[in-house]
């Protein structure tokens, strides 16, 4: 299968992306049964994610990290910081939906627990993937600005609506549940 993921970028679009769709789902399910040794080239093929095969990717990585948060962290390590929270944003973004509020809660916890044990060589990996998981759960959890404007002339308070929307960015606002950002 590592063979046959590896040839997918040989082939012309859109098969390379069909290819790597198709090997990679076979690897998610063998990585989810416990053979991480798999992470890392299922990280190398997101480069090839498109569409559907990014959510796929997404929702992976939100499983290995509610599931394996050790093993999905010790994978990054390899990785330059700004790809790592690359992959950790993907996990927060799950299929385009975000990660549902009990799952976001669950892997806020785990990660904050790895990061705040200083010895702890994986704690600047926590620390840097929870602020990506949070960055890809506020995007994909974003307001469209029409909705927080409709809820600001309904005397909802200005500085946060019912979705914790608080500051209109372009087309969208940015909703952050309290507490969650921990650069604030």
């Amino acid at each position: 299968l590592l063979e046959a993921l590896k040839a997918c970028p040989k082939n012309s679009y859109p098969e390379k992306e069909q290819c790597a769709d198709f090997i990679s789902g076979y690897l998610m399910e063998l990585s989810r049964r416990g053979d991480v040794s798999l992470l890392r080239p299922l990280f190398e093929t997101s480069s090839l994610a498109d569409g559907g095969f990014s959510e796929s990717l997404g929702g992976f990585y939100s499983d290995m990290l509610v599931n394996r948060p050790e093993q999905f962290l010790e994978a990054l390590r390899l990785y330059p910081r700004k790809r790592q929270r690359s992959f950790c944003r993907w996990a927060g973004h799950e299929d385009g939906s975000g990660m549902d509020e009990q799952r976001f809660r669950l892997v806020r916890q785990l990660l904050t627990h790895m990061f705040m044990r200083s010895r702890d060589p994986l704690a600047p990996l926590a620390k840097n993937c929870l602020l990506g998981v949070q960055d890809g759960h506020n995007e994909a959890k974003s307001v469209p600005a029409s909705e927080c404007l409709r809820q600001h002339d309904q005397m909802l308070p200005p500085e946060r609506n019912q979705h914790g929307c608080h500051q209109q960015r372009g087309a969208l606002c940015s909703c952050r549940p309290t507490g969650a950002n921990l650069t604030d």
